[in-house]
């Protein structure tokens, strides 16, 4: 056992708790991926409570490592805090997978317009549940992201935080099982919602990144932030063309996502 982590998470649920029994739960859920099935539910309810903006959340939480790995990275290492130079009014969540980034990016930002793309029914399920459950506003479009519109084939992954769309190579185990899925172009999402920009995007598509900044992508100029999760090598090179290209400043590394984002306006 890990005691420097185990010392980590007992601070960090104690700190955001809502209450004695609400710890020990958030404790069990933290680990319930290495006990065995009969010890925690497949899915349950829980709260926890931040400082403002972020306040009191309730999430639906499922017992495995993929909800635990993203929620540790939104929550407690606030990986998408990163202090936008321009208040955003337009957000468009690119991989919302459970809801945890499109929660954090409205409480964060309560005046933005919120929109979320996320292909994978299980994903969907728990997305819906949880901006209801934080009475969350935000619009859902349940397909891929795509560089055309129409149908795209997914590989499921063990994990949830780990489906990509197929023929994307990625360090990620080999998926034996696929999917098709609704797939929907940025610019047709921005139609659909009246948006003529982005002020922030965020990308979590597991590869597909590299696709949809290199085709179709005249939309980029409407963009005035984004973070990216980059999936492979030579992100920095890539994302450095990118910005040239596009007119970002250069790209800015923080744990788990690099920033592009325009000068001050």
């Amino acid at each position: 056992m890990n005691f420097v982590c185990l010392s980590d998470h007992l601070r960090n649920t104690w700190r955001y708790r809502t209450s004695f029994f609400n710890f020990l739960n958030q404790l069990l859920w933290r680990y319930a991926h290495d006990l065995p099935n009969w010890f925690f539910p497949k899915e349950s309810v829980m709260s926890f409570c931040y400082p403002e903006p972020l306040g009191n959340l309730i999430f639906n939480v499922r017992n495995n490592a993929s909800d635990i790995f993203i929620f540790e990275g939104v929550f407690t290492r606030q990986s998408h805090n990163l202090r936008l130079l321009n208040e955003p009014k337009t957000i468009l969540d690119l991989g919302a997978n459970a809801g945890f980034t499109t929660v954090f990016f409205k409480k964060r930002y309560p005046m933005a317009q919120v929109a979320c793309v996320e292909p994978m029914p299980s994903n969907l399920k728990c997305l819906k549940i949880n901006l209801r459950l934080n009475q969350i506003d935000a619009e859902i479009f349940p397909a891929a992201i795509a560089i055309k519109d129409g149908a795209i084939m997914m590989d499921v992954s063990k994990r949830d935080y780990s489906h990509k769309v197929s023929g994307i190579n990625t360090s990620l185990e080999r998926s034996m099982e696929q999917l098709w899925v609704p797939a929907v172009t940025v610019p047709t999402i921005c139609n659909k919602l009246g948006w003529n920009s982005i002020d922030f995007l965020k990308v979590d598509i597991e590869g597909y990144e590299k696709i949809l900044f290199s085709e179709n992508c005249s939309w980029i100029k409407q963009v005035k932030a984004m973070c990216i999760e980059w999936h492979g090598n030579l992100a920095e090179e890539h994302l450095s063309n990118l910005a040239k290209k596009f007119g970002f400043n250069e790209p800015r590394h923080f744990p788990g996502t690099w920033l592009l984002e325009r000068p001050h306006t």
